[in-house]
């Protein structure tokens, strides 16, 4: 089939490519020349976003972001967002044991299709190569969800609501649900782990139990449009 580009009565023309890229052809004419024939052939790659508002007319704005979220985006199953939480210390509160401050290691918090997951890095710094680690708190099962139990409203997945999230997590009382499977040293229930290390700057990424799969494959999973 002859590619209908080479046609002097089309201008541009889009691509899709079998890698889910799409390159965008165009023809620009100089003031100078003096036929179509003459126009000079343009062409880049362009993401999805841009397709769409240029069929659409409507552009995109996220607003300001928040800090930590590092991506955002909506599908069929609504908004969603991912934050970092870069290691710091916090007060948490176990049901039974009181208030404590530990150390906690960098956590990633995704929320997508109305719920809500976190997950831990053994890194400072984020990256989506880096491995997922299960977060080291009762109360999120063993695929990441947060249990969040009757007693807490929660805001609806958007960005800017991230921050709201991570820290109604870390400062609503944790009760035994899911204690298990967090610690390498403490297997049975990650909550005997807390008072070993109040006294440490850094989370103990070592006793920290690996899902064998890269924080990027996760996510990629928990945005995928499957609606």
């Amino acid at each position: 089939m002859t590619d209908l580009f080479r046609s002097s009565h089309v201008t541009a023309a889009l691509y899709f490519t079998d890698q889910g890229h799409y390159l965008f052809k165009y023809k620009e004419m100089k003031a100078w020349q003096d036929s179509p024939a003459d126009n000079h052939t343009i062409s880049k790659s362009i993401r999805e976003p841009e397709v769409a508002a240029a069929f659409s007319h409507i552009g995109s704005d996220s607003g300001y972001l928040q800090d930590g979220v590092i991506r955002v985006g909506n599908n069929s199953q609504g908004s969603w967002f991912v934050l970092v939480n870069k290691p710091a210390k916090y007060t948490i509160e176990i049901i039974g044991k009181g208030k404590m401050t530990i150390p906690v290691p960098l956590l990633v918090l995704i929320g997508a299709k109305g719920l809500f997951n976190i997950y831990a890095l053994a890194t400072k710094d984020f990256s989506p190569d880096a491995v997922a680690f299960h977060a080291p708190f009762p109360n999120v099962n063993s695929t990441g969800w947060i249990c969040w139990g009757t007693g807490n409203k929660l805001p609806k997945v958007a960005a800017n609501k991230a921050n709201e999230v991570i820290d109604l997590f870390l400062k609503s009382p944790f009760n035994y649900d899911l204690k298990n499977g967090k610690s390498k040293s403490c297997s049975d229930d990650i909550t005997k782990k807390y008072p070993l290390i109040t006294n440490k700057d850094q989370y103990p990424v070592k006793d920290m139990v690996s899902m064998n799969r890269s924080i990027g494959r996760i996510i990629d999973e928990h945005i995928q449009d499957r609606g």
